[in-house]
């Protein structure tokens, strides 16, 4: 085999892709996939354009082939760990995922991953202990603080865990002042506030108007 032939059929995919060139792009992938089926370089680039284009089964069966040839592709793990929950198959991106934490354990964005997976099965002690982890590697993720925070909420709700409001009212207010258009944020914030005054006032305050 001549690499040079398929490190060619790269640069020309590459470049029909920023053309926007969707499907010669693709079938240059192939013809090196064709021409190097042992490389999973040009595999990983198709499956990353099918991924793009919302293909996302092609994707999945491209990151399988890849980590048939190397378990250990960081990258494909990842990127099929994220497939796996846009697809609703909440396990299969827990052992992925969980699988590239092994390999590298101090990517915070791969812990918020896998705690989004564990939040979807509704295995919220995981889920907390894995958001927990990400946030103590980057503490200013908008996005895990909330998942973090309304999984907090539903177990203040349901009296389960010992969270308490405090808590809860903290995280919402560190992140709107990460981002104070954050309506999520915005929205449970009251209605703990709202909670609080009627714990405060009691019933004696049902008759009013």
């Amino acid at each position: 085999l001549d690499p040079r032939n398929v490190e060619t059929m790269l640069n020309i995919a590459k470049v029909l892709e920023l053309e926007g060139n969707y499907h010669g792009a693709v079938e240059q992938y192939k013809k090196a996939i064709g021409q190097d089926p042992d490389n999973v370089s040009p595999r990983f680039c198709l499956a990353v354009l099918y991924d793009q284009h919302d293909m996302f089964e092609e994707a999945l069966e491209e990151y399988k082939h890849i980590l048939k040839k190397d378990p250990d592709h960081l990258k494909a793990l990842l990127n099929m760990g994220n497939l796996c929950i846009q697809l609703g198959e909440y396990e299969k991106a827990v052992k992925s995922l969980k699988r590239v934490i092994e390999l590298d354990s101090d990517n915070a964005e791969t812990w918020h991953r896998l705690g989004t997976a564990y939040q979807r099965l509704e295995n919220y002690p995981e889920a907390v202990a894995t958001f927990k982890r990400s946030i103590s590697l980057n503490p200013f993720q908008e996005e895990t603080h909330m998942n973090l925070a309304e999984i907090q909420y539903f177990q203040y709700r349901s009296k389960s865990n010992g969270v308490k409001r405090e808590e809860i009212t903290q995280r919402l207010r560190f992140i709107l002042s990460i981002n104070p258009q954050n309506n999520k944020g915005q929205k449970l914030l009251k209605e703990l506030i709202e909670e609080n005054k009627i714990e405060n006032n009691g019933p004696h305050n049902n008759g009013s108007h």
